[in-house]
């Protein structure tokens, strides 16, 4: 196993910058499950980079030598090193590049077509979403949940922001249609004409979600953190909420997020 070279961590450490990650089409991965998924996965890993006080562990060994028998390059470097590409409180001792990017500002005529050419029947649409913990929480939700595709409006944080990577856990990889700073009020209403079902989250409007039964193609929408769904966005589709008995006036979105699409996807029946 080879030192981590200068240009490489020249590389590693621009990644932590947006326009540079923009720029090269790469992202930073971290933590041995999230590698190893997507190492078993096929993403597109160029480098990884482990401490070198971490190697012999046994979790490691099997990760090292799927990359090595993929071809991918894996380097050794000081645990500082490794620790400041993380930038976590809790450092798991492994980081990756991975060659991935989102479709950026589409037109919304063409996701329609997209997301049929894809297959796509479940689709996570977040208006304004900023906080990066949520983001990458409500895309581990959506891979858990079997939703095919997400849909980031205008102002939602980018999908590979550290954080957002970092909370999904490398369930950003598994989703066969991602697509960020999407004009959402056009791309909704075209993705209605084309027989998808929109259900937007509200606090107490609407169906309370475990009586609903979806059937087809739809579109879970979710608002902003602080007031939910936009005003120009709140006439479309059909109102749903969670049923609260306590005194908290409102959910978290990741939280609110989670239940219904295991309301909407239990009650639905196995994705097919």
């Amino acid at each position: 196993m080879e030192p981590l070279s200068r240009n490489e961590l020249r590389t590693l450490r621009g990644l932590t910058s947006r326009p540079v990650r923009r720029r090269r089409g790469l992202f930073l991965l971290e933590g041995i499950r999230a590698i190893r998924t997507a190492l078993e996965g096929g993403a597109d890993i160029r480098l990884v980079v482990i401490g070198d006080d971490q190697g012999d562990q046994p979790a490691f060994r099997g990760a090292l030598e799927l990359a090595e028998q993929q071809g991918v390059a894996v380097r050794l470097a000081e645990q500082s090193v490794v620790e400041e590409l993380t930038a976590t409180m809790t450092p798991s001792g492994i980081v990756a590049s991975v060659a991935w990017e989102p479709l950026r500002a589409p037109r919304p005529e063409e996701i329609p077509g997209m997301l049929e050419n894809t297959r796509a029947s479940r689709l996570l649409c977040l208006d304004a979403v900023a906080d990066p913990g949520n983001v990458g929480s409500l895309i581990r939700s959506a891979d858990a949940f079997g939703l095919d595709a997400i849909l980031l409006g205008t102002g939602s944080v980018e999908s590979t922001n550290p954080k957002v990577v970092r909370s999904s856990v490398g369930s950003l990889l598994n989703l066969s249609f991602v697509a960020e700073e999407v004009a959402l009020l056009p791309a909704l209403r075209l993705l209605s004409e084309h027989g998808w079902t929109i259900y937007r989250a509200e606090v107490r409007e609407g169906k309370e979600h475990r009586a609903l039964l979806p059937t087809g193609k739809w579109v879970l929408l979710l608002g902003n953190e602080g007031h939910g769904v936009s005003e120009e966005l709140s006439k479309l589709g059909e109102a749903i909420h969670i049923a609260m008995t306590g005194a908290a006036e409102s959910l978290n979105v990741a939280v609110a997020g989670g239940i219904l699409l295991h309301g909407l996807t239990t009650v639905a029946g196995p994705h097919v």
